[in-house]
């Protein structure tokens, strides 16, 4: 059996959600993945940027849940692909495949987004919930301290 994965991880860059002529939801996006290597005594960032594809109704959850700069893990196929280019020449195009987007890619959200969503749930819970009612039925007993088997 031929196994064809890929895993990287980085920041997410561009994204753009859009749909076949039948109607199916594609959601591309580019991680872009830095090592640090050292080129004559000093250190740099060298960066690699990745094309990712979602299709189908995860494209469209995957295109509400990314942000630019989350820093994500990528789980996918590799597809590569020749296309033919404006000025005539031939192109070529490496791809991840992410077949399922909640199972193969992994979110780590941006600073600011991350205060942004801490600022709503603590909205949110200004606002004393009422506490939810429990009636339990006059036939059942709440368990005894000789009821728990430890």
């Amino acid at each position: 059996m031929d196994i064809n994965k890929l895993l990287i991880s980085g920041r997410v860059g561009n994204k753009k959600l859009a749909f076949t002529p039948n109607g199916t939801a594609v959601l591309e996006f580019s991680v872009a993945n830095n090592q640090r290597v050292k080129k004559g005594g000093e250190y740099t960032d060298q960066t690699t940027w990745f094309n990712v594809k979602v299709f189908g109704k995860d494209a469209e959850s995957g295109d509400k849940f990314l942000d630019a700069k989350d820093a994500v893990t990528v789980q996918g196929r590799l597809q590569i692909r020749t296309y033919q280019k404006q000025d005539g020449t031939t192109g070529i195009s490496t791809e991840i495949l992410v077949r399922n987007f909640f199972d193969d890619v992994s979110v780590v959200r941006h600073a600011a987004n991350a205060r942004n969503a801490a600022n709503a749930a603590n909205a949110a819970s200004a606002a004393p919930a009422p506490a939810p009612s429990v009636t339990t039925p006059p036939s059942e007993e709440s368990p005894t301290d000789e009821d728990i088997p430890f």
